[in-house]
Formats: structure tokens, sequence, C-alpha cells
């Protein structure tokens, strides 16, 4: 299975993750903008809030996903933990993974591609997903089971995450469920019940 990197990836992300015998992440790749590589959706009081990652320009000359460098001229992890805390404080499990994804909002990492990186495998722990993954050696144009692009905000839509079943959300009551948000969002909710409503997701 080939998947793009990502920021705190959307719930389908995982959905496949969980079924896969093995996967690898695109390092090769040119960084596109307005993707889950740099952002992700979380459920706010508000309902659907962005929280995207900036990084630094790159003078219009393309550039490989993993040469990406995250910028730190504004205070873009503060905002997002506070962002986190607010949508989530209420849930269930906040707390029991707060003090481990702090630090990610505290300490500067150079390349959004190592950032997206160790996310991944901290949140692949706690699910627990024991999938393993490796970064590609070269691009390729296109690969069996490849879904780099298909996992996207602009395809909300798809078969795929239309197939994410329900699970408890905190806002619910005012905006009903959204589907395939940030896996945060399913693990904040839901805890260690977080895996069992992955394999419901997806047809086997």
């Amino acid at each position: 299975m080939l998947l793009s990197t990502a920021y705190l990836p959307p719930v389908q992300y995982f959905c496949l993750l969980q079924q896969a015998q093995q996967a690898q992440i695109e390092a090769c790749e040119h960084f596109a903008k307005q993707t889950y590589r740099s952002r992700c959706h979380i459920l706010a009081a508000n309902g659907v809030q962005i929280l995207s990652v900036p990084i630094q320009k790159m003078h219009h000359q393309k550039m490989l996903i993993r040469d990406v460098q995250i910028d730190y001229s504004t205070h873009w992890q503060h905002q997002h933990w506070r962002a986190l805390q607010a949508a989530y404080n209420a849930s269930p499990f906040f707390l029991h993974y707060a003090d481990d994804l702090r630090p990610f909002f505290e300490q500067p990492t150079k390349f959004l591609w190592d950032f997206n990186l160790q996310l991944l495998q901290k949140i692949m722990a706690w699910i627990p997903l024991s999938t393993p993954i490796a970064p590609t050696a070269s691009f390729q144009q296109e690969a069996a089971n490849d879904f780099r692009y298909t996992i996207s905000p602009k395809c909300a839509d798809n078969e795929h995450a239309s197939t994410c079943c329900c699970y408890y959300q905190v806002f619910a009551s005012r905006w009903g469920f959204v589907p395939n948000l940030s896996i945060v969002d399913l693990l904040f909710n839901e805890g260690n019940n977080a895996i069992s409503v992955l394999q419901q997701s997806l047809p086997h």
C-alpha cells in the first residue's frame, strides 16, 4: 500500500493502514499545498476546524516532500495545541493522551516529513497498529494500492471515506456525526475502542 505523508492523518488513512500487510509512505513526490500532508481537520464547538502546519517559502520551486521545512515564524504550535485543548478537553480520553502529545507542539522539528512520521509512529503505538511502514526510495507515477492522492480534503466524499462508521463525538448533538476527521478525534473520543472502529469501518 502506498500512502502520502500526513499531519495527524484522517480516520480513513488508519482504516487502510490496519488492513495492510505493509505500507510505504511517499518521500519522493513534490510537495502539494492544501492537502493532508500539512493539514488536519478536527471538530470544534463552531464546527470543522482546519489546522495547517506552515512551511517555509519555496521560491516557486518544486521541492521534494522530505525536504520541506516547517516555518516557525508564527506560534502555530501553541495555536494548534490550544485548538486541540478547546475542541477535546471535554472528550473522554483527551487527558489520557495529552502528556504524550504535548511535546510535539512544544519542541521544533525542522522537516515536515520527520514531524509527520514521528506523530504517525506515536499514534500507531496508541491504537495499536503493527503494520510495517517505510519511506519510498524513488517516485513512481503509478503503483498498486495507491492512495497518495485519493485521501484528500478534496475527495472527502470518496468511497472509502464514506464507509467510516459512526462513533461518539463531543459536538455531535450540534453538528451531527462528521466522518473522516483527524485520527485524534477518534482517539480522544473512543480511546482503546479506536481499533474496533477502524476494523468496522472498511469491508475486509
